[in-house]
């Protein structure tokens, strides 16, 4: 449910906690989206490191990145669990990879 916000000449001195004054709703987007702040961060710093490489979303408490251009699909439990499994996925396509330096034997860091 997306509410709107209240007016900016309301007199917040008169708003109860919780509740938006004269009975205006407020936008809680972390609420409306159903995410949790941290996870919401967590996502959009998994977008802005793999984003061109990946699509990555969140469904409930399932993480998952997809490898552009296919349909494989990593899924994780938890951020940090994904972010791995992303590195070693991007690690072994970059070996994988016919003509790349990584894959004649250099090592690759990241």
């Amino acid at each position: 449910m997306l509410t709107v916000m209240p007016d900016s000449h309301a007199d917040p001195s008169r708003a109860e906690p919780g509740h938006a004054p004269d009975s205006q709703a407020v936008v809680r987007p972390m609420e409306s989206t159903r995410f949790a702040l941290s996870d919401a961060a967590a996502l959009a710093d998994l977008q802005l490191h793999w984003g061109s490489a990946y699509v990555i979303g969140l469904d409930g408490d399932i993480w998952s990145a997809t490898f552009r251009g296919t349909a494989d699909e990593l899924r994780a439990h938890t951020c940090l669990e994904l972010r791995t499994m992303i590195r070693a996925d991007y690690a072994y396509r970059q070996r994988a990879r016919p003509g790349t330096p990584a894959s004649d034997g250099d090592r690759m860091s990241m």
